[in-house]
């Protein structure tokens, strides 16, 4: 029975949407990237990445991180971009699953690389399941390699308990540039047997490398967007739940009004002191880490300029700074100043005037979401490690789009690919061939050059007969035509064979031209 997740449950109206529903159900290829954590003695982070294709437009990708930690029992998965791929945003995919708060981490105490919804492996794959996702999310999310991880020694390089598949990295050249490659892609991890490890060193300009792409990553509008979103959609929905948990114990059981009154009140006043994202602060904040223009924008959008603006208009509309932005926050009510209730109102009203704020604040966030989307797919600007053929480009965070080849295109290539191949082989053969050619003839004209050696043309079994016999004989011979090099080569089965072998090469060539 077809479901949904099924690539062929919808019809498709033409062949290349069919080519690109198999395609997004194939196993996206794992790549080994190594991030800076926010430890304080610097660390490495060892990861593994996918390119997530979003379900609404196969073009675009979405990078999933999962982290290679030796520290934790379970590893730790970016739930973020699994919902961007489904077309989620994040205080939407949070209320759809209904998780717990304690499900997710904006943190991992310095070791993430940047902060998301960091969520456990089998919750990972619980969601994927549900979105549709688990085919693509495969070899990411593989529960075999869930054991796996990478630290990093310092001095000492780094120390692994798994290894890229020989068939993608052999023994002689394994070295930390190898399986970091930014070309390199593949398809699982191979675990090494219990209490085996492989060390790999890493160069100090390397790790400058790292450190320098982390840094400029955290100062740049698209990671401070990204990790702006993370924090109000977290701090956001654990406030709902907390609300919605203190809400229900009128469900659970029957409560005198004075009993219902006292609850209540203790739920607001845990709740008095708490500030509500997105605050005027945050939606500050937001506008200004949104580009203000763009390659493809037509017109450009329009920017002060100095020589027709007075300088104190340009100060007064120029972005506020990291200082005036915390400043503007240090001034955001709470909800115990917003929810400040009138003479004569219970706690009832209270709570339903907390509903309705709430509710606003879920849908602006929501909607800030929505438009932040174009923006959290990174457009590839070479800031990033290169894709191979077929796949997109390393991401550190944020999500990135890429054009990916056509089904045509991945044909001609590996039709190109085999004539290639072909033709090869057949300048082999024909190299061969050339040589034995030339072998013969020389065997050809030694042979001749022995015969004239003989007086008159004698051979060794006439010297008995007739003189006039002997010259019939050799007046023949120098009438008839020189015996040519193709004339034995015929006679030669395994020559005939080679020759078979080169005209069935021919004939392929032609087959797979046309």
């Amino acid at each position: 029975m077809l479901t949904p997740s099924n690539p062929f449950s919808v019809p498709a109206s033409s062949s290349a949407e069919i080519w690109q529903r198999l395609e997004a159900r194939r196993p996206a290829p794992l790549r080994f990237v190594l991030h800076l954590s926010r430890r304080t003695n610097a660390s490495l982070c060892p990861c593994l990445e996918v390119d997530l294709p979003s379900s609404s437009s196969p073009h675009t990708f979405y990078t999933v991180t999962r982290i290679l930690d030796p520290e934790h029992r379970t590893p730790y998965i970016t739930l973020s971009s699994i919902f961007f791929a489904a077309n989620l945003t994040l205080i939407s995919g949070l209320l759809r699953f209904n998780l717990s708060p304690v499900s997710f981490d904006l943190s991992l105490a310095g070791l993430e690389p940047w902060d998301d919804l960091w969520i456990g492996l089998p919750l990972a794959r619980h969601i994927a399941s549900q979105l549709g996702l688990a085919s693509a999310l495969a070899a990411i999310l593989d529960g075999r390699s869930s054991a796996a991880w990478s630290l990093d020694e310092f001095e000492d390089g780094l120390s692994h308990n798994w290894r890229v598949p020989q068939q993608f990295v052999d023994a002689a050249s394994y070295s930390t540039d190898a399986i970091t490659d930014p070309q390199l892609r593949f398809a699982g991890v191979q675990m090494l047997p219990t209490g085996q490890q492989i060390k790999t060193l890493i160069s100090g300009e390397m790790r400058s490398v790292i450190a320098r792409r982390a840094n400029e990553r955290r100062r740049e509008n698209k990671g401070r967007l990204h990790e702006s979103l993370m924090r109000w959609s977290s701090q956001l929905y654990s406030l709902w739940i907390d609300a919605r948990l203190g809400l229900q114990g009128e469900k659970q059981w029957e409560e005198k009004d004075n009993e219902k009154e006292g609850r209540l009140r203790a739920l607001l006043d845990d709740l008095k002191d708490v500030v509500v994202p997105p605050t005027n602060g945050d939606f500050s904040e937001w506008t200004q880490l949104l580009p203000t223009s763009s390659a493809d924008s037509d017109p450009l959008r329009p920017k002060l300029d100095p020589e027709l603006h007075e300088e104190t208009t340009c100060e007064l509309l120029s972005p506020l700074s990291l200082a005036e932005l915390a400043e503007l926050r240090s001034t955001d009510p709470t909800l115990g100043h917003i929810l400040t209730s009138d003479e004569g109102e219970d706690a009832e009203e209270t709570i339903a005037r907390l509903h309705s704020f709430l509710r606003a604040r879920m849908a602006t966030l929501h909607r800030m979401n929505v438009l932040s989307f174009p923006h959290l797919c990174l457009a590839d600007e070479g800031e990033g490690h290169g894709g191979g053929v077929d796949l997109p480009q390393e991401s550190s965070g944020g999500a990135r789009i890429h054009a990916a080849p056509s089904q045509t295109q991945r044909e001609e290539k590996g039709r190109d690919e085999e004539l290639a191949e072909l033709h090869t082989k057949l300048d082999r053969l024909t190299t061969k061939l050339d040589s034995l050619l030339e072998s013969q003839t020389l065997k050809l004209a030694r042979r001749s050059s022995a015969e004239s050696a003989t007086p008159k043309g004698m051979l060794a079994g006439d010297k008995d007969k007739p003189r006039a016999d002997i010259f019939t004989r050799s007046v023949l011979a120098h009438a008839q035509p020189p015996l040519s090099a193709l004339t034995n080569i015929e006679a030669t089965p395994s020559l005939i064979i080679i020759i078979v072998s080169v005209v069935l090469f021919f004939m392929i060539v032609k087959f797979s031209d046309d």
